[in-house]
């Protein structure tokens, strides 16, 4: 427990954290009906992929406890694969900050020692919440990007099939070819639009791990594209826990392979994968400033049906001190 001016930052116990998920996952114009069942949605998923919520960070006034009007602030911060922790923070918007609460609390939660491994922090804030992105960059972070989350439903007809050059083959996953996965990924980096200040932030072991968690991993599911011995590209599905949705937790295709439309070859293989095993839809995440993906996502009839602002703190060190991201 820690005393801030008139207020105790201490860690929730979980008879409290559906209360706190109705504040921290309400948005504007959200109906309480409504909030209640993002909150069960929300819950089913954590209990579907194992994820540990029981790092609920809450600011309330020294005389009471529970979530009242006017009272009190919560972070949740939720560690994931690949050294890297969500801070799940209230929409600005519908909880404007006040003083330097949700600065202390991101701070507490970042300097828990059970997160003392974590080297990149990331939070998703809801488009137009100005509040809560000014308030994460007074506690250290910057933005990455705007994702643009899209889908396109597989359909009962099964995809056209795309040919591949003669000198071209798939690989999918496993454990000996994980070095070529992983050096395929890397390079797919090099000059990339999307999140590119990602670049060279994590080590190969935490972007492996990382894409893994995604969803639910099935090695059949990643897939690289080989001509000759050489990597042109790679695309790396992930299955919803809850739905019948295949993701796209990854795509690149090699510097010296772009421009040839073999990232719509990796999508038609991954459309051809998901109307084999009955999915209903495809999804993605997409940086807003990758127009030429957008554009490849588009024609490929993806839609656009949300956008949230990604932003990341990177840990220099086990230390408490820690380093503001700046793309």
């Amino acid at each position: 427990m820690e005393m801030t001016g008139t207020s105790t930052i201490r860690r929730a116990g979980a008879q409290a954290l559906r209360g706190w998920l109705r504040y921290l996952l309400a948005s504007p114009h959200q109906t309480a009906g409504e909030c209640e069942q993002q909150v069960t949605v929300f819950l089913d998923y954590a209990r579907a992929m194992g994820l540990d919520l029981s790092r609920l960070w809450v600011r309330e006034p020294e005389r009471g406890g529970g979530v009242r009007t006017g009272a009190g602030a919560a972070v949740l911060c939720i560690p994931s694969a690949g050294r890297s922790a969500m801070l799940v923070l209230p929409d600005g918007r519908v909880h404007p900050p006040r003083g330097d609460e949700w600065v202390s609390l991101v701070g507490r939660a970042m300097a828990d020692p059970t997160v003392s491994d974590v080297r990149l922090f990331q939070a998703l804030l809801a488009e137009g919440d100005e509040p809560g992105r000014r308030e994460l960059e007074r506690a250290g972070f910057g933005e990455i990007a705007m994702l643009i989350y899209m889908e396109r439903a597989v359909g009962l007809a099964a995809p056209a099939a795309r040919r591949l050059d003669h000198a071209m083959r798939w690989v999918t996953y496993d454990e000996t070819v994980r070095e070529l996965f992983g050096a395929t990924i890397l390079a797919t980096y090099e000059g990339s639009l999307d999140c590119p200040g990602l670049a060279g932030l994590r080590e190969l072991d935490d972007v492996l791990a990382s894409h893994r968690g995604a969803g639910r991993f099935a090695a059949h599911r990643w897939l690289l594209l080989l001509k000759g011995e050489e990597p042109a590209g790679c695309i790396l599905l992930a299955e919803h826990p809850l739905q019948p949705v295949l993701e796209i937790a990854y795509m690149g295709v090699t510097p010296r392979f772009r421009g040839r439309g073999l990232g719509s070859q990796l999508l038609a293989e991954a459309f051809g994968l998901a109307h084999r095993e009955q999915f209903q839809r495809v999804t993605l995440a997409a940086d807003a400033r990758n127009a030429p993906a957008l554009r490849m996502y588009g024609r490929a009839g993806f839609t656009e049906f949300l956008r949230r602002r990604a932003m990341l703190h990177r840990r220099v060190s086990n230390s408490i001190s820690q380093r503001r991201y700046d793309p």
